[in-house]
């Protein structure tokens, strides 16, 4: 098979668009968790009635942001919002399942490293299709024809002009 310089597409976009869309958020989110760890650890809370509640409210608050971002204001359409929220889901309960096996270190917890981010990506994923569905069905933003096209990435475009 001869290498062709033509990027790899999923969905009819390239595999860098799902990367640049995702990354801002998955970054803003991995902060944010590995503080609230790095607070929990250091102020010795209970984990599971302090800090989990506030990792699970902050990946659904990321989850409705990347929706209305991305599927509202950007429009991309459901397999894309879906992918690219999965990665942020997928990413930040990768981190939260690091910090949790850095924090408690029982072999156990090694599982987590593979369960988390599946069901953190489903989380994500099923929650920015609902923000979407939400804002369409209230006509928030209007039928405005979609701002990307040719591949743009939803990271560079000037959404005050919509």
């Amino acid at each position: 098979m001869a290498y062709t310089n033509q990027p790899v597409l999923i969905f009819n976009q390239p595999v860098r668009f799902y990367i640049e869309a995702a990354v801002r958020p998955f970054v803003i989110l991995s902060a944010i968790l590995s503080f609230l760890f790095l607070i929990s650890f250091w102020l010795q809370l209970s984990y599971l009635s302090v800090a989990a509640p506030i990792v699970l409210f902050l990946q659904i608050a990321m989850a409705c942001y990347v929706g209305w971002k991305l599927g509202v204001i950007a429009k991309l359409n459901w397999r894309e919002l879906m992918l690219v929220a999965g990665l942020v889901g997928a990413g930040a309960g990768f981190v939260s399942a690091v910090w949790s096996l850095v924090r408690f270190w029982y072999v156990w917890l090694a599982f987590n490293l593979i369960t988390e981010p599946v069901l953190s990506a489903l989380l994500a994923s099923v929650v920015s299709i609902i923000t979407v569905w939400f804002f369409k069905s209230a006509g928030v933003f209007g039928n405005k024809e979609s701002p990307i096209t040719n591949h743009q990435s939803p990271l560079h475009i000037d959404y005050l002009s919509y």
